[in-house]
């Protein structure tokens, strides 16, 4: 995965230096990008498990949930490495022909966890307990935090370098920020094939 700063920024370098008399104060707008990336590893795994069933008493239905959904959260207490981000249940009614044919309920749990090792240990404990939905890889928010100064930093100081360049290029004496955009750093595996 790359992650990106993007750094926009509109200079006025001023026309004044190239006239043997001063010029009213009128300078010319050089518009220039420049991005910073950075090869990141995904630190943050996420995995999406439920259980579903469908029957014609509630009651039954209702303990067989909850005792599946106890179990799996008790398994879940006991690995500290992994967080439980979401832990929902719904129950409708399933209709055959517009009658009442029975229920339906459906048990979903979310788990997170830095640790891959430890929650690929928890989730084959949750066989035949919890079935896997989704499975979801992504960078955390406190690696994307740090990445963003670092990514800042780097991006402003090719800014100055490229600044820097046109100054001297074009012969000027110096520049004044007219604007200066920073954007979040932003996934861009999509320009892979």
């Amino acid at each position: 995965m790359k992650l990106k700063a993007l750094s926009l920024a509109l200079l006025a370098l001023p026309i004044a230096s190239f006239a043997e008399e001063p010029v009213p104060n009128y300078p010319a707008d050089v518009t220039f990008t420049v991005e910073a990336e950075k090869d990141v590893e995904l630190d943050l795994l996420q995995v999406s498990l439920f259980y579903q069933a469908e029957g014609n008493n509630l009651s039954a239905l209702n303990k067989t949930m909850a005792e599946k959904m106890n179990k799996a959260i008790e398994l879940t207490k006991a690995q500290s490495a992994v967080e439980i981000k979401e832990n929902s249940r719904n129950t409708w009614i399933r209709y055959n022909k517009g009658k009442q044919q029975g229920w339906i309920a459906r048990a979903e749990l979310t788990l997170e966890s830095k640790d891959s090792q430890a929650l690929s240990t928890l989730v084959n404990e949750l066989d035949g307990i919890l079935a896997i939905a989704q499975v979801n890889a992504s960078v955390s928010r406190e690696k994307l935090s740090s990445l963003e100064n670092e990514l800042t930093k780097e991006a402003l100081a090719k800014f100055k370098d490229k600044a820097l360049l046109l100054q001297e290029s074009l012969q000027m004496k110096g520049y004044t920020i007219q604007n200066l955009e920073i954007s979040s750093p932003k996934d861009s595996t999509d320009d892979y094939p």
